[in-house]
């Protein structure tokens, strides 16, 4: 963590005087003394700390030492894990269900083809809470990526789109009580095509921190056929 202490000034500076010493105390037992006005220092743990500085100039006089309360976190994003599809998990896109119904008296078997309903969920824990849970979903082609290709994301407003590999689409899923969910046929009526896909996932804690911190499950492939 940087402290900057380049604010602080010396009334007698038009007169000769100049601050030539910073010192520093981090509120962790740890402390410090420089002669420029920023130092870095690394806390080892979590929790609030109370960090103070007082400044020296030429003539040796020491201020009142300032200070201010830190909330030292992790670091570290959530934990977010995929649950549904499983890593290489193989699903119809299409699925045919059968249904009795009353006609006149007469009962008839009826056969109907539909789009096989796909949930993409999972859970996200952290330390810091989680605020919330952002997912990429990619249609997989053949060709290598580069810096400047395009890749085929899924978009919740626009089915898939072409758009920069560096550029992906976040996907917000509904949040709750640390597991998440995303079902892409409730505003797709065509659904997603046929083909390889991969699903990134990713989170948000309380202080603002994002990324994954799951050693496992956070990218998954799954395969999506007609037949």
């Amino acid at each position: 963590m940087l402290f900057d202490a380049s604010g602080s000034t010396d009334r007698e500076s038009g007169i000769g005087g100049e601050i030539v010493k910073y010192r520093w105390s981090f509120g962790d037992g740890q402390s410090a003394e420089t002669t420029t006005p920023q130092t870095n220092h690394t806390y080892n743990g979590e929790g609030s700390v109370v960090a103070t500085l007082s400044v020296v100039d030429k003539q040796g006089a020491a201020s009142e030492a300032a200070s201010a309360t830190l909330k030292i976190v992790d670091g570290s994003g959530p934990a977010v894990a995929i649950t549904k599809p499983f890593n290489k998990q193989k699903l119809k896109r299409l699925r045919t269900t059968t249904k009795t119904v009353t006609k006149a008296g007469k009962k008839t078997r009826v056969r109907r083809t539909g789009l096989t309903p796909i949930t993409i969920a999972g859970t996200a824990t952290g330390k810091s809470g989680v605020k919330g849970v952002q997912i990429t979903v990619e249609k997989l082609g053949n060709a290598k990526p580069t810096a400047k290709s395009q890749c085929t994301w899924l978009d919740p407003r626009k089915g898939l789109i072409k758009r920069a590999c560096v550029k992906p689409v976040l996907i917000k899923p509904a949040l709750r009580q640390g597991t998440w969910r995303y079902n892409p046929l409730k505003k797709l009526k065509k659904g997603l095509r046929a083909g390889t896909y991969r699903v990134s996932a990713y989170g948000t804690d309380s202080a603002g921190t994002f990324g994954n911190s799951a050693p496992r499950n956070k990218v998954i492939t799954f395969k999506l056929t007609n037949k």
